[in-house]
């Protein structure tokens, strides 16, 4: 049964890559460089480059006549969203590269302008501190954060953050079994995989990305209590670069009738991107509340989630070092309308799922406070002891938020 649904579910996925919007390449850190001796504009898609887009031999290449010994240039420079600057002050016997943000700056002082540049990549890095500034690497990341709409640590659906109380308050509205069911039945425990396919659009960048959920449900003998693992896999792909994204969690649920449910969970998580520019770990605490009401066999429902997210800062990897120092607490509300349908697949019945959500969030800013998420879904079910519950489920759904951010997501779910 599982392999023909999960075959439905390749060809659906594949069906829905080909009618999604065709992906315009869009680089994701841009400089317009100014001189007396002439204007350039340079692109890359890789932080790491940035510094190496104002070295004094590539400016010699790019403007002709520009001498880094005598001449001084102002920079714009668009870190993915985010606007900055840069200004280079030469002296007599040295010079100074200036990096501002938003009225804040920290400035780099040195022989030469190469040697001014080697600085500024390795305070990007979080491998130098510089006394008396006043704009910090902090400053950048939580800059990103708000101002960026494809960071892979906070502040869009696609984020590590988002993922995580996404991933609580999902698990949070399914019982042990979650169609039909007048008892709290003994329930054998389950496995759940799945397949996720995201695209997302905000500002002038598009994300895709790819999910593998995972997750186990031991139920106690105690009808009423189930203990939760979840350990969701993601990779996002922006503007031609990768970021990876899991998290693991483990929580309860308590279910005091079979029409109300709560759900603690707490949750770490990680994401990185050397080329985006983004390292991260978060730890979560979510509680989610669910009530559904059965009437004339539709099932109406609603769940809540209230939840705290922070950064763990202070973990250096390698030669980087990035503290965010980010604080958010969270409110998830929404609803799901569902019932059976005349159809079956395979031999067994098929339901009909109506769902949405929305979520805010609160604290530190981001760049999307606020996301919404709508869709449709079918789910084939099967029974464990004669408790009904989904065997296999396909969603299609519009995510959207404020700061014009427009995506869709399909969703492949099976459990055994």
């Amino acid at each position: 049964m599982l392999s023909s649904t999960a075959r439905l579910a390749v060809t659906f996925g594949a069906v829905f890559l080909c009618v999604s919007e065709p992906v315009r390449a869009e680089d994701l850190f841009r400089t317009d460089v100014e001189t007396s001796a002439g204007i350039t504009t340079q692109r890359t898609n890789s932080i790491l480059d940035v510094p190496d887009l104002f070295d004094a031999e590539h400016l010699q290449s790019e403007i002709l006549g520009f001498e880094p010994s005598t001449d001084d240039f102002v920079a714009s420079l668009d870190l993915r969203g985010l606007p900055t600057g840069l200004e280079w002050r030469p002296e007599a016997t040295m010079g100074t590269l200036t990096f501002s943000l938003l009225g804040e700056s920290v400035s780099f002082t040195a022989d030469t302008l190469d040697e001014t540049v080697a600085d500024f990549e390795d305070w990007l890095k979080g491998d130098l501190e510089v006394a008396g500034a006043t704009l910090s690497l902090t400053d950048v990341l939580q800059g990103l954060v708000e101002f960026s709409p494809v960071d892979p640590v906070a502040g869009n659906p696609n984020s590590l953050q988002s993922r995580m109380f996404q991933t609580d308050y999902s698990l949070g509205i399914q019982g042990p079994f979650t169609s039909g069911g007048g008892r709290l039945a003994s329930a054998p425990n389950q496995w759940e995989l799945g397949l996720d396919y995201g695209y997302g659009k905000g500002g002038p960048y598009h994300v895709q990305a790819l999910d593998l959920p995972l997750g186990y449900r031991w139920n106690f003998r105690n009808p009423k209590w189930s203990l939760l693992f979840s350990l969701p896999l993601a990779a996002t792909f922006t503007e031609g670069q990768w970021s990876v994204l899991a998290s693991g969690g483990v929580g309860f649920q308590y279910r005091p009738t079979d029409w109300w449910s709560l759900t603690p969970m707490a949750r770490v998580g990680g994401a990185g991107s050397i080329d985006v520019g983004a390292l991260a770990l978060l730890y979560s605490v979510t509680v989610t509340n669910h009530m559904r009401y059965h009437w004339r066999g539709i099932e109406i429902a609603m769940g809540n989630l209230v939840g705290f997210t922070k950064t763990i800062d202070g973990i250096q990897i390698g030669e980087f070092d990035f503290s965010y120092d980010l604080s958010n607490p969270i409110l998830t509300n929404g609803g799901t309308i569902s019932g059976n349908t005349p159809l079956e697949l395979l031999g067994r019945p098929v339901a009909w799922r109506f769902f949405g959500w929305n979520t805010q969030i609160f604290g530190d800013a981001v760049y999307m406070d606020s996301q919404s998420e709508v869709g449709l879904g079918l789910a084939m079910l099967s029974s464990q002891d004669g408790e009904p519950f989904n065997a296999a489920s396909l969603s299609l759904s519009y995510v959207f938020g404020n700061n014009d951010y427009d995506g869709l997501s399909f969703r492949a779910r099976f459990r055994f």
